[in-house]
């Protein structure tokens, strides 16, 4: 009995944990039983729950994902799906150039880039780079010492030169598809300066700068460079010119212009180069006239040319300081020989106005200036005219001055000699409407080389000596067209005189006295003396010798 008893025990609790464990499993599975018997659909983690709302209505089933991640691993999963075929088209193609054919044009000197822009390259495929029929690089293998290639397969020319111009091919293997780049070297010549290539360009130098350049020609033809500076050889104008190389130690305004370097092939049409060189400089200032003559209430016009690049602005300053427009002084400015002219006018000029003016320019280089005198006395007399007719000379000689004159001296003396000898004129005369004197001398003298100056002086008092001249009486010669300036000064720093105001026939003509032609006479009888004396001498010495 009580085994049975255990039996049923056993039994009972058995039912009820079954019954537990069922209602458990319900519960997790999360199923609500309908009352009106409704039917569950359950599979897998997702289901669809049949439910009503507050008044009983049914509501649609509604689907419910755990897994959000499902949807983005499906796109990734097509995305490389799409990749894949892509792929597969591309293996399907094979390697092509959308530019089969191309002309490179180059200039020796530099590195040149040949581009292998082949589409559809697989790893199987191999580069090859040829110039005309000869290998000259396998992939990243180079064959050739001057070339390159990069990782992208293009092929880089190092200091390109006229040798390597031709045809070159980049192949694709093993479909064997081709570039062509067809590369033009230009072998024209190029020029250099201070190490930078200038070839067409314009160049600025400044004043006192050095400066080296260099024509280059890449020909493999041995050829002579000459270089021109506007049309003349450049050898009379610069410091240097050494082959294909010249040189400016110094730059001055001269240098400036058009520089051409030619390759002297002996062709009709040599290869040739050329740069335009523009020099700035600081103001280069002269007088027209150094001295001005004139009288008490009179006027004065001063005169200062220049040149100068870039332009510059002009002063005129008295005593340090300068000089502006009013009823005293008035300024003009005129084009006179292709170099700016300024006018400086004094008006009714009193002995306080007498002396120094200086006319100044400045601009972004540097400042010039020059110095102008206003003086009552005679201005320096200027040489118009030398003649020589054997042993006969007349010199024509101008003299401006206000005030008439009353006197003129001529110095001369042969080369070589330390004193001058001296000849007064007494008798000048001058056109009745004009301020400019014109003097001559007459002298016969000795052959050889002679020196001549003048001075003239009028009422006031004498003016400074003019500049030296020097000419040459030959021995046996009845005719000598000219004379030699060996002391010549720029035209623009003489004191220019207008001769139309001075009429030939009216002249001054100065007559020697003692020092005119019978002073030459006289010289030339004492040279004569003297040679026949010392012959005299030699006849007595050759006779005591026993030699005669």
């Amino acid at each position: 009995m009580k085994g049975g008893t255990a039996l049923l025990l056993t039994l009972f609790f058995a039912t009820i944990c079954l019954q537990f464990n069922t209602g458990a499993a319900a519960e997790n599975k999360t199923v609500t039983s309908s009352p009106v018997g409704d039917i569950d659909y359950v599979k897998d983690d997702s289901y669809y729950d049949d439910e009503t709302d507050a008044d009983g209505d049914d509501v649609d089933n509604e689907y419910i994902d755990d897994e959000e991640d499902d949807d983005e691993e499906y796109a990734d999963d097509v995305a490389n799906e799409a990749a894949e075929m892509k792929a597969a088209e591309l293996k399907a193609q094979p390697p092509y150039f959308e530019e089969a054919e191309v002309n490179i044009y180059t200039r020796p000197g530099e590195n040149l880039l040949l581009d292998c822009a082949a589409k559809n390259i697989h790893s199987k495929n191999v580069i090859m780079w040829y110039k005309g029929k000869i290998v000259i690089a396998t992939g990243q293998f180079v064959m050739d010492p001057n070339v390159d290639v990069l990782k992208n397969n293009s092929l880089v020319i190092q200091n390109v030169t006229s040798k390597d111009a031709g045809d070159y091919y980049c192949e694709v293997l093993p479909e064997k598809v081709r570039m062509h780049a067809l590369v033009e070297v230009d072998e024209s010549l190029m020029i250099f300066c201070d190490g930078h290539e200038v070839t067409n360009e314009t160049l600025v130098f400044v004043q006192g700068e050095p400066h080296v350049c260099v024509c280059k020609y890449y020909s493999l033809e041995n050829v002579q460079i000459k270089w021109f500076i506007d049309g003349k050889r450049a050898e009379s104008l610069v410091e240097r010119v050494l082959g294909e190389q010249l040189y400016i130690d110094n730059v001055d305004t001269k240098h400036g212009g058009i520089y051409q370097c030619l390759a002297d092939d002996l062709s009709q049409e040599p290869p040739h180069a050329m740069i335009v060189v523009d020099v700035v400089y600081v103001p280069k200032v002269s007088t027209y006239r150094h001295y001005v003559n004139t009288e008490q209430g009179g006027n004065a016009e001063l005169y200062c040319d220049y040149a100068a690049n870039p332009s510059g602005e002009v002063l005129w300053l008295r005593n340090g300081k300068r000089l502006n427009a009013s009823d005293k002084y008035t300024f003009n400015e005129i084009t006179h020989k292709e170099r700016k002219r300024s006018i400086l006018t004094v008006m009714d000029v009193s002995a306080n106005d007498l002396g120094e003016h200086v006319c100044q320019v400045q601009n972004a280089i540097g400042r010039g200036e020059t110095k102008v005198h206003i003086i009552y006395e005679p201005e320096h007399p200027q040489l118009e005219d030398l003649e020589v007719n054997g042993n006969q000379v007349v010199i024509h000689w101008l003299v401006r001055s206000i005030q008439p004159l009353s006197e003129a001296v001529l110095d001369y003396k042969l080369a070589g000699s330390y004193t001058w000898s001296k000849v007064s004129v007494v008798h000048t005369r001058r056109h009745a409407e004009s301020h400019i004197w014109k003097v001559t001398h007459e002298m016969e003298l000795t052959p050889g080389s002679w020196h001549v100056r003048m001075r003239a002086k009028n009422t006031v008092g004498w003016s400074a000596f003019s500049t030296q001249y020097n000419f040459v009486i030959k021995d046996n010669e009845s005719d000598v067209d000219a004379y030699d300036v060996l002391d010549g000064i720029d035209d623009d720093d003489e004191d220019d005189l207008d001769t139309a105001d001075a009429p030939k026939n009216m002249v001054a003509v100065a007559s020697f006295g003692g020092g005119g032609s019978n002073g030459g006479a006289a010289l030339q009888m004492s040279n004569q003396l003297f040679a026949l004396l010392s012959a005299g001498i030699m006849f007595l010495l050759l006779s005591k010798n026993g030699i005669l």
